[in-house]
């Protein structure tokens, strides 16, 4: 009974947020998640020389 219950509540969720979804706004964020990851190892990296 649990079980049926998380499947439907989260059914229920996924489905209340489809209309939200922009297909469109994906390639731009993955691009500025990429420029934030490499600006990210840039900082660690310069951190590790420093200490």
């Amino acid at each position: 009974m649990g079980r049926i219950l998380t499947v439907t509540f989260a059914t229920l969720m996924l489905a209340g947020c489809a209309d939200t979804y922009d297909k469109a706004a994906v390639p731009k964020a993955a691009a500025g998640l990429r420029q934030e990851t490499v600006a990210c190892k840039t900082r660690w990296t310069e951190k590790e020389f420093k200490t």
